[in-house]
């Protein structure tokens, strides 16, 4: 498209012309709708290349982007979450595939779905960034210097993610965020008020029975940091389609060794062990202070959640705009939380009553609370129904259905879904 400057839609493949006439409704269709039954909403959600067989979820990236698209399945589209994987198409479950990357006819679906900048930046790579319906689901909004507003991303990082962000805001027909504080920046920074939707982080809805104690080794009580703490070695594609390689936030992974040192020293000396749960360089943690349990699936988190005796939040600084996807996690197992007060989601710990909020850096403040916290007697199974009721992944998923829908009525847009349902017809879809 014109005027793009890090990535352009249009440079990559085209489609078939029958792909390109959005807004026009052909003949062919009003024939085909008079004898073919209706036809599924087709969606395809992409978060970045991965082979299937390496397809684990330690990372809240892959899980919501798994846990969406098998929503959104169970409310009837027709999901293919395009994956690199060698061994052709896969049936997951009822209206969810693994499609691979090769075989992806993006004019096809109805909608496109991307997880986080990096998505959007591979679509268009792989010639979908000039489909008209795509949702770009952003995990930070960051602004145009390091002084502004926004996600904690600096220098170089900052500015391709900047660029990355402008060009989602001219091509995507939404983006999605995680909190209204989210909302307002990126309205702010795009122009774009009306195509910003908020659907926040979820948890699980079935989760298995606890089954064994994973801390059974340690006569403490157990505090839980779970997540990403940042700092690894990511690779990018730039635009000659070469790969590099950028260490994701250093500066954010530096605060949060740091401050888990701090705190888990503060801990020892009140009897309780901090345990670090997730993903990120962890070099500069001290052993003697945090006891570093490494990444673990999404499947198996359940356990080291319900025996633990409190979960820890850690702000991303003094202000923080994304939420803290960890928390309605922690929730869902029944886990009382200690978080700071910058975290946009607290409200889930003041709605549920389940935790305790401190001041932004307070070490010693926060050790205090999580000792309180272990004291305290906790009602684990009312917070778990409360979650079960409003904030799992299909209640996240509902907030996309109903956007989908509306566009559906939209005139403008019903040629354009007229015209995809000829192309997967005419190639037999």
């Amino acid at each position: 498209m014109p005027g793009m400057s890090d990535v352009d839609p249009g440079a990559a493949d085209e489609p078939p012309p029958v792909a390109r006439q959005w807004g026009y409704v052909p003949k062919e269709f009003l024939a085909l709708n008079r004898e073919m039954p209706k036809l599924a909403i087709r969606i395809a959600t992409f978060c970045k290349r991965d082979t299937h067989d390496d397809f684990v979820a330690y990372h809240m990236a892959n899980t919501r982007w798994l846990r969406i698209s098998e929503s959104l399945a169970r409310l009837g589209y027709d999901v293919d979450m395009i994956v690199d994987t060698p061994a052709g198409i896969i049936q997951k479950a009822p209206g969810l595939r693994w499609v691979p990357v090769a075989s992806a006819r993006w004019h096809e679906y109805d909608v496109v779905k991307t997880e986080y900048h990096r998505g959007f930046k591979e679509l268009c790579h792989l010639g979908g960034g000039g489909h008209p319906f795509i949702i770009s689901r952003l995990g930070n909004v960051v602004g145009p210097d390091d002084a502004a507003p926004g996600g904690p991303f600096f220098g170089a990082e900052r500015e391709r993610l900047y660029d990355l962000q402008k060009s989602i805001g001219r091509c995507c027909r939404f983006v999605s965020v995680l909190s209204q504080a989210e909302a307002d920046l990126f309205c702010r920074y795009s122009g774009a008020t009306s195509r910003c939707v908020i659907v926040p982080a979820g948890a699980d809805g079935t989760i298995p029975q606890p089954r064994r104690n994973p801390y059974s080794a340690f006569p403490e009580r157990i505090a839980l940091y779970a997540g990403n703490i940042r700092g690894f070695a990511c690779k990018y594609r730039v635009n000659d389609g070469a790969e590099e390689e950028v260490v994701g936030q250093p500066q954010l992974n530096e605060l949060w060794q740091r401050r888990l040192n701090a705190l888990g020293g503060r801990l020892r000396e009140k009897g309780i062990r901090l345990c670090f749960m997730g993903l990120g360089n962890v070099s500069a943690l001290d052993p003697d202070s945090v006891t570093v349990l490494g990444p673990v699936p999404n499947a198996e988190i359940w356990d080291y959640h319900y025996f633990a005796d409190v979960g820890i939040a850690l702000a991303q600084g003094a202000v923080q705009w994304a939420e803290c996807s960890k928390i309605p996690y922690y929730l869902r197992a029944g886990l009382p939380i200690v978080s700071e007060t910058p975290i946009p989601n607290n409200t889930l710990i003041r709605d549920t009553n389940h935790g305790l909020i401190v001041d932004y850096g307070d070490d010693e403040m926060m050790a205090e609370a999580v000792a309180e916290a272990t004291r305290r007697s906790w009602d684990r199974p009312a917070v778990q129904r409360h979650m079960v009721q409003h904030h799992t992944w299909d209640s996240r998923a509902r907030l996309y259905d109903q956007l989908i829908r509306r566009e559906m009525c939209d005139e403008d847009m019903l040629g354009t879904f007229a015209t995809m349902a000829v192309a997967r017809a005419r190639n037999g879809a």
